[in-house]
């Protein structure tokens, strides 16, 4: 099965086309009843790949949309989540409290009383904030990639496990997210 890759790309004016290439996987709803939900994570937690636009054939690119203020927790947890779902491997029933979280985070209400620089939401930050904010610059993504892979690793054990990431901080010890946490 070819290598999946993630990708950034700069979304287009409210209204502009969905189309996606061959063997792309967009991460926005493909139903037109879910396109305003806030809670993508949990449309691929629900439906899988068949939630999200995709072009013909098989799958090798995620699609990222850029928006002013993307990409949020949520989309980069519906983008692993998919990359796991194309690789053939099924979500973890865990998963689903990590799509709410996000989910709720989206909407910019505080999920947890976690402090903030031990919470998903302050260690994303400090991932997305250590970068360029052009992530269509390759060098920027591949930074902002390396350190995204090493906090959806945390979050999919996590899920395996059915932490509840309301109450438990993934990153609150250790050295490999000490930096973040700083």
């Amino acid at each position: 099965m070819p290598s999946l890759s993630i990708v950034f790309r700069k979304e287009g004016p409210a209204g502009s086309s969905t189309k996606v290439a061959a063997g792309e996987v967009l991460l926005r709803p493909r139903a037109d009843g879910d396109r305003d939900r806030l809670d993508l994570a949990a449309i691929v937690f629900e439906h899988g790949l068949d939630g999200l636009i995709k072009g013909t054939g098989p799958s090798q690119i995620i699609v990222v949309p850029l928006t002013a203020t993307g990409p949020t927790l949520d989309d980069m947890l519906a983008a692993s989540f998919a990359q796991r779902l194309v690789s053939g491997q099924s979500l973890p029933s865990g998963a689903k409290a990590f799509a709410h979280y996000s989910a709720v985070l989206r909407k910019g209400l505080r999920p947890t009383k976690i402090a903030a620089e031990q919470s998903l939401e302050g260690i994303f930050l400090a991932i997305r904030n250590s970068v360029t904010n052009d992530l269509t610059d390759a060098k920027a993504a591949d930074a902002f990639l390396a350190g995204w892979f090493r906090m959806a690793d945390r979050i999919l054990d996590a899920a395996e496990k059915n932490v509840d990431p309301f109450t438990t901080s993934l990153f609150a010890d250790g050295g490999e997210f000490a930096e973040e946490r700083a």
